[in-house]
């Protein structure tokens, strides 16, 4: 998977998460968790955008760990609104699950990052 496509499958899974957590806004019980998820899956899409045009390999590094951060986070807050507002369905089983995906590619680009900028090879930028 190219840098480019990885960023749209990014984008779009951030995008799906904003869509499936607009009706958790109007309700009390569920607002803060939602607003929470909606940041964490936006970051992670911003800041791999933001890796893929870094300056140096410090920088790719940096900003691929920052959103392997926020993936993770987005998976923790998905896993809450499933878990603790019992939100069940299709929809919530798939961004889950792309989410655990996007947090293994995400670690493993961010791993392959680090060993190449302590390696000082040019892979990974």
């Amino acid at each position: 998977m190219t840098p480019r496509e990885l960023s749209a499958r990014i984008e779009l899974w951030a995008t799906g998460v904003l869509t499936l957590t607009r009706p958790l806004l109007n309700r009390l019980d569920s607002r803060d968790l939602a607003q929470q998820l909606r940041r964490s899956a936006t970051a992670t899409a911003i800041n791999y955008g933001s890796a893929t045009v870094a300056r140096s390999r410090a920088d790719f590094t940096s900003k691929i760990g920052i959103a392997l951060e926020e993936a993770e986070e987005s998976l923790r807050w998905l896993r809450l609104c499933r878990n603790g507002l019992g939100l069940r369905g299709d929809a919530w089983d798939s961004a889950l699950e792309e989410a655990r995906q996007l947090v293994a590619i995400l670690g493993a680009s961010a791993a392959t990052a680090k060993r190449n900028r302590r390696l000082g090879t040019n892979s990974g930028t």
